[in-house]
């Protein structure tokens, strides 16, 4: 799959994900919308794609065959002995084989392949947005190493008590606004200087609302995020994706939260997410901050927090596995009766002297009602009638002829009045349908 496939097809995913999120946003537990946000990374960054039936893309497939066989096609008329005309669609020549190339090609070299300026274009758009999101990390990674460690005993008792902090540094830095964890493979949760340790219950929240970051290894989900838009970022959806997914991340983490102190805290910690909002951002009066939609949803989704029930679950297992089947997925492989006779097939039927060929009668002159003249045993043990003498097989052309020939001497092959008469085959293969497909006597048209 190339690029262009990828962001049309992670693009489509995004849709139906954003759609969900709009409709069912607040009735679906967050690890919903995680699973399906990992999968749409999955289908943005990894050029291969799964078969399946119950693909939108394979229903688009299907959909364009039927198109395609309602337009009738020209066919040829064939004159039969029995006085019957029988309509058969053209067929297609062989393709011509490329003509070689000059003397000399070789020797004075190839040209150089022409400069492909939307690969540069893109290749230029993603190296400037990968160096954006260095300079910002590093930038904030400066300002985080002045961050010096924090021993208060609350800090430590709190440590403790959350398994997923167990050996992780916790360092209060007086540069940042807001509660962080950062680091990939060795975190560190970092507190303002704001931060009253002596309230055990809002440091609580905040301590266990970054052990699940931890957990869940959100630090990686981001950088899976930013290197999705840095492929992708001329896709809008995309954009869209790494805005929303953040939210949902975050989500997770309060949810996972109220899971632990249990449903009746909602209010508690709610409260304590919109102080440090306040905090953060000032709250002047008049004034709308950037973040507030942001905070909103987030209350919303925690004051609707209720206990999962079975339907809910069963309900965001089957959209996870639905979506994913349909926009994650690509096209069916056609089947084998679907396929197309190919050249190679048409030179293993024609022997008209071999068993294969009394087993494998004319499909065409079959279905015209006709007897078939090849020179099969089954033909030659009919008694010859006294009314109409038994036609005798054609003669055998001894001249080169670029067709193949079969035991019994006689050419075969794919002819068209554009190949001219100079060189006809004994046997003409004519393909009527799929059902219908086999060889003609020359000598019957």
């Amino acid at each position: 799959m190339n690029l262009l496939e990828l962001t049309i097809q992670g693009g489509v995913l995004i849709l139906a994900v954003l759609a969900l999120r709009g409709l069912l946003r607040y009735r679906l537990p967050g690890w919903t919308f995680r699973i399906l946000w990992g999968v749409a990374l999955v289908r943005l960054l990894v050029p291969v794609s799964l078969p399946s039936q119950w693909s939108v893309y394979t229903g688009l497939d299907r959909l364009t065959e039927q198109a395609e066989t309602v337009q009738a096609a020209p066919s040829a008329q064939v004159s039969l002995p029995s006085g019957e005309v029988l309509c058969v669609p053209p067929v297609s020549s062989p393709p011509a084989e490329p003509a070689p190339a000059p003397e000399g090609t070789e020797a004075a070299g190839e040209a150089p392949p022409p400069v492909s300026w939307p690969a540069l274009l893109w290749g230029a758009g993603a190296l400037t947005l990968a160096a954006v999101f260095l300079v910002n990390y590093l930038r904030c990674l400066a300002v985080f190493r002045t961050a010096l460690p924090l021993t208060h005993p609350a800090v430590l008792r709190w440590r403790r008590e959350i398994p997923a902090l167990r050996g992780v540094p916790i360092r209060r830095c007086d540069r940042i606004g807001t509660p962080l964890t950062y680091g990939l493979l060795r975190p560190v949760v970092l507190l303002p200087k704001g931060l009253d340790c002596d309230n055990t219950q809002e440091l609580g929240y905040i301590l266990l609302h970054e052990g699940v970051h931890i957990k869940h290894r959100d630090a990686w989900w981001k950088l899976l995020f930013a290197a999705a838009l840095c492929v992708h970022w001329f896709n809008p959806l995309v954009w869209a994706m790494y805005v929303c997914a953040g939210r949902d991340l975050e989500r997770c983490c309060d949810e996972a939260v109220i899971r632990r102190c249990g449903l009746e805290n909602r209010s508690a910690y709610a409260l304590t997410l919109l102080q440090w909002e306040e905090r953060r951002s000032g709250l002047l009066p008049l004034c709308s901050p950037f973040s507030n939609k942001i905070m909103k949803e987030r209350v919303i989704s925690i004051m609707k927090l209720k206990k999962q029930s079975a339907a809910a679950l069963a309900l965001a297992a089957v959209l996870v596995l639905g979506t994913t089947a349909a926009f994650a997925t690509g096209p069916a492989p056609e089947t084998a009766e679907k396929a197309p006779v190919s050249q190679g097939d048409q030179t293993q039927v024609p022997d008209a002297a071999s068993p294969d060929a009394a087993a494998q009668p004319n499909t065409i002159l079959a279905a015209a009602g006709v007897k078939p003249e090849l020179d099969s045993p089954t033909a030659q043990e009919e008694p010859a009638s006294a009314e109409a003498p038994q036609e005798t097989a054609p003669p055998v052309q001894t001249a080169a002829s670029r067709y193949p020939r079969n035991q019994s001497g006689q050419t075969y092959g794919v002819w068209t009045e554009a190949d001219g008469y100079g060189d006809v085959p004994d046997l003409i293969y004519f393909c009527w349908d799929e059902a219908t497909a086999g060889y003609l006597l020359r000598s019957d048209l």
